[in-house]
């Protein structure tokens, strides 16, 4: 090995070896040159080699290749150094050299050191060039050098050694056969050959004996002649012809495999060579996770770059009984096997146990853990297995650095495989434009392998343009992932959907078999259903994460905690729908051993994941979305969606009455998923009136008014349709509407809401009188909402009615009293009657405080109202309330009046977190007050602090949607623009 300067390779070598790659390797080789020595010894240089041959052809993605070193001189020392250091290297992914070795090359190679090492004592003028000595290398040219013979002897050993075991691995040396002019022969035979292989003669000294005038050259014919033997052989390997050829699959990795790298080396390092010392048995290795993943690719991809480390390596199709049969009948037409028997698993198993040589069994999707375990009995010393599932039950057969859970792609692994599978065959380069496709299909598909070939095969087909695949992906996702000519070039005969569908075979089969029919439920047809498999459809109507175990455990704690089931008023509720087997009560606890069961069904086959820091479950998002797609008729999928949301109403509707707030938080997003799950399906929703009292509460009191909107009005037109519209539930339902309708004003919707409470108000005094509370409530709520419209007159008419008739029955420090009172104030002020205003308002102040004290949240909106006055006035250095002093802040900002501004937001801020908490929404907006103060000043980092704490708030309470969300995140966004960091993050 050199820096050639020759015509060895480039010129000579490459036209005769067509299918050969050529990589010249440089390094400070020689003794006696212009340049000064280099100081690396043996070792560096060869652990040099290994490193930069490994990264090269890992870059090249060139691992499974074999290699054919050609050395010169000191280079057949570092190839012989570099071999053995392959072979126990620090590394796992570095063993990748000496098992890919078949044949070293040795020109003028000093195995037992050379008489150079004298060369100090030749005149310069002779060589014709400045000496200069590399100690270190030339210290191993001394004849019998200990270190120069223990890497002989070593190598000698080691290449035997793989004889033995089956693989060869090819030697051939060369001697220089004339002299260096005036120094004589630098390498003689003897220390050139190695005893036992052969020795061949190059016509030339030892500087010229690489260099070459033509290809007709004799010592150019005879190392060509060497090599194109050695080649031979090697080719037909790889194309599979030779009955021993150690590796034997009947399935090949994908060409467009991609990543993986780091599970790769893992399963290296498990099944490296194994020592002396090292105990011989069973190695086992488990692959699992979902199908569709990679995990078949992975194993193949394994196996072909590995095959070398095997004596045998078979690939066995573990999915049915019969095709595992099928698969150890392959292994008894091994040439050497000699062992017959009715039972193709154990005669093939007992031939393998008795092997002296390692040996690699791969068994692909071993899902089914019972005949797994029966049927298998593969042991043996130098017994090797590894296997594929979706069962991750399988992965307590192996200690834990013995098993991979197969993951998504990265994003770039993604792209790359969507251009490599197809996509390449359409678009020539890769543009901006072609990567901003790339990237949007990625993650539309969340990384799942099989999935991205799906994708590129149908824009290979010229189904679709990259840039039209989404838009189609969210019309036609199911025909996308399901339709049978979109395979690519997996070697996986199924879609994506078939390979799902086979985790739901199994937990039926499996189903079957431990319960009786007598003990599952059955769906509307009487066919008897598995309850893990009816717990995952259930689950499709929810959100894909944050699925907890709280959600069954309230649900039937609201079961055992109802008097009487149903509706007094015999309104439709949810009870019917309620999947009692999985809430059941067992002496008014929650039995939970099905729900458990279940969940561990649904986690052992790999279609959920488990979350232990947080205790919740989460499912793909795409396996979320095919579990819904799956509901193939229109009873299985309205069996799922009553059942879901049954338990959603049952769980939500006992969170709301505990005052969990938290918890009731936690099911917006299962909710919110249930609608889009509805609209996905078109399926219609069926009216039950505590599932939309219990939604609408849910979301409205979280601030979703506009979703809180659809299921007021069902509340309003089922009570319509079952109590008539003047019965006391259907006026509160309309009222409820009206009040939700303010919320959310769109075009009309005001006049709707007036409309609405107009209608209301007339069928209270119809019935009841004008003085009764409801009819007084009626008249405040369309006074506000006539304000809010700025009528106003109208206003001031309801809310004086309503504040008279409020005093006269039930006392001014009643809370009707001081609502019509408050309202009444905020006319005033709207009409510029401030004074009047503020002598109702402050009357109005100490009532309130008397009857609930300074930190109630009716007092804090008497006290706002009050500081709108108060600020209209000029009153600016009033301090009443907690309110009044935002609101005073808030102006202060208005007028840029900083430090006065920042003094009250802090004093309101620190209020707040002590009476309402730091989570309220109310403390929320102050903290985003405060950050306001803190930019007016400069103060931008203080300003960040501020406004983060209010979007991670928000983002808990109301989620990332949400235009107070929205609202916070631009707050954080200015407050960081002069560039401290990236809000996003």
């Amino acid at each position: 090995m050199q820096k050639s300067t020759s015509a060895l390779c480039t010129t000579l070598l490459a036209p005769k070896l067509a299918r050969a790659r050529i990589l010249t390797y440089g390094y400070d080789a020689y003794i006696v040159r212009k340049e000064v020595a280099g100081n690396n010894g043996l070792v560096e240089h060869a652990a040099n080699l290994v490193n930069d041959l490994t990264e090269q052809r890992r870059s090249t993605n060139s691992r499974s290749r074999p290699i054919v070193f050609v050395a010169h001189s000191l280079g057949g020392l570092v190839c012989k150094k570099a071999i053995l250091l392959s072979r126990n290297p620090t590394e796992p992914h570095l063993r990748d050299i000496f098992d890919s070795v078949r044949g070293i090359v040795f020109l003028g190679t000093p195995h037992r050191g050379s008489w150079l090492a004298k060369w100090a004592d030749i005149p310069a003028t002779l060589l014709g060039v400045v000496k200069s000595t590399n100690n270190k290398l030339l210290d191993l040219l001394k004849t019998d050098e200990e270190i120069l013979k223990d890497t002989r002897e070593q190598f000698l050993a080691t290449i035997r050694e793989q004889h033995r075991n089956g693989r060869r691995l090819e030697v051939t040396c060369f001697v220089e056969e004339l002299p260096v002019p005036g120094v004589g022969l630098v390498v003689c035979r003897e220390s050139a050959t190695l005893e036992g292989y052969t020795a061949v003669t190059i016509h030339g000294n030892h500087m010229n004996m690489v260099k070459f005038a033509s290809d007709l050259d004799n010592g150019f014919k005879r190392l060509l002649g060497e090599l194109q033997r050695w080649i031979e052989p090697i080719h037909v390997d790889t194309l599979g012809l030779r009955d021993d050829s150690s590796y034997v699959p009947q399935k090949h990795s994908s060409a467009h495999f991609v990543g993986r790298s780091e599970h790769i080396d893992r399963m290296a390092s498990y099944f490296q060579p194994r020592g002396d010392a090292e105990r011989p048995g069973r190695r086992e290795f488990i692959i699992y996770g979902p199908g569709g993943f990679g995990k078949t690719q992975l194993c193949l991809r394994f196996a072909e770059e590995h095959s070398k480390s095997f004596w045998r390596v078979y690939w066995i199709d573990a999915s049915t009984t019969a095709s595992l049969h099928q698969g150890f009948r392959a292994i008894l037409n091994d040439p050497e096997c000699r062992d017959v028997g009715p039972d193709p698993v154990k005669a093939a198993s007992q031939w393998l146990s008795k092997q002296l040589r390692e040996w690699l069994v791969i068994l692909d999707n071993a899902d089914d853990d019972d005949y797994v375990r029966s049927d298998l009995s593969l042991s043996g010393n130098r017994s090797n297995v590894i296997m594929t599932t979706r069962n991750t039950s399988l992965r307590r057969r192996v200690p834990p650095h013995g098993a991979i859970a197969i993951e998504t792609l990265s994003d770039n692994e993604a792209k790359q495989l969507l251009w490599t599978a197809g996509v390449i065959h359409r678009y020539r380069e890769r543009t901006t434009e072609v990567e901003r496709h790339l990237a949007e299909i990625a993650q539309t598909l969340h990384g799942i392998p099989l999935a991205l070939q799906h994708a590129a095969s149908a824009i290979q087909s010229e189904y679709c343009d990259l840039g039209e695949y989404r838009q189609l992906f969210d019309r036609h996702r199911k025909s996308l992932l399901d339709h049978q000519d979109y395979y690519g070039d997996t070697g996986y005969n199924h879609t994506l959907y078939s390979a799902w569908s086979l985790s739901i075979d199994s937990l039926e089969k499996k189903s079957r078999r431990e319960l009786p029919s007598s003990g599952q439920d059955t769906d509307g047809n009487g066919v008897s259903v598995c309850p893990a498999v009816e717990l995952l459809s259930l689950f499709s109507f929810f959100h894909h994460s944050m699925i907890s175990k709280t959600i069954f455990h309230r649900a039937a704690a609201h079961m055992a905690g109802s008097s009487v089931p149903g509706d007094g008023d015999g309104l439709p509720t949810v009870t019917p729908d309620i999947p009692t087997h999985f809430v059941k009560l067992n002496h008014g606890s929650w039995d939970s051993d099905l729900f458990r069961r279940s969940i561990q069904a649904l986690q052992g086959a790999s279609l959920i994941q488990s979350d232990a820091v947080e205790g919740t479950w989460s499912i793909h998002p795409l396996i979320h979305v095919w579990s819904r797609d799956r509901l193939a008729d229109e009873n299985q999928r309205q069996r799922a969606r009553l059942a879901a949301r049954a338990i959603l109403v049952q769980a939500t509707a006992n969170g709301s009455r505990t005052n969990a707030g938290d918890f009731v938080r936690q099911m917006i997003p299962h909710m919110t998923a249930f609608g889009q799950a509805l609209k996905d399906l078109d399926l219609k929703d069926n009216y039950a009136d505590d599932y939309a009292s219990t939604f609408w509460r849910a979301l409205s009191s979280n601030g979703y008014f506009a979703q809180a909107e659809v299921y007021a009005k069902m509340m309003k037109d089922g009570r319509d349709a079952h109590l008539g519209p003047c019965h006391r539930r259907a006026l509160k339902a309309t009222e409820t509407l009206a009040v939700t309708m303010k919320e959310n004003p769109t075009a009309g919707k005001l006049d709707q809401a007036i409309g609405l409470l107009q209608h209301t108000l007339v069928c209270r005094i119809k019935h009841l009188s004008e003085k009764h509370p409801d009819c007084i409530n009626n008249m405040v709520l369309l006074g506000s909402l006539y304000l809010y419209k700025g009528s106003t007159g109208p206003a001031e008419e309801q809310l004086k009615a309503a504040w008279v008739a409020a005093k006269e029955t039930r006392g001014e420090t009643d809370l009707l009293s001081i609502r019509a009172a408050t309202e009444l104030g905020s006319i005033y002020a709207t009409q510029k009657r401030l004074g009047e205003a503020e002598s109702l308002q402050r009357e109005t102040l100490k009532l309130a405080i008397s009857e609930f004290g300074r930190g109630h949240e009716k007092t804090l909106g008497v006290m706002g109202t009050l500081a709108v006055t108060l600020t209209q006035l000029g009153q600016l250095d009033h301090p009443d309330t907690l309110l009044a002093k935002a609101n005073l802040a808030a102006t202060y900002c208005r007028q840029e009046r900083w430090q006065e501004a920042e003094t009250l937001a802090r004093e309101v801020n620190d209020k707040r977190i002590e009476v309402l908490g730091p989570m309220h929404r109310e403390t929320l907006r102050g903290r985003l007050l405060l950050a306001n103060c803190y930019m007016g000043q400069q103060r931008f980092t203080e300003a960040a602090e501020n406004a983060r704490v209010a979007v991670e708030g928000r983002r808990k309470i109301l989620g990332d949607g949400h235009d107070d969300t929205k609202c916070a995140m631009e707050v954080l966004a200015k407050a960081l623009e002069p560039g401290f960091e990236d809000w996003s993050d």
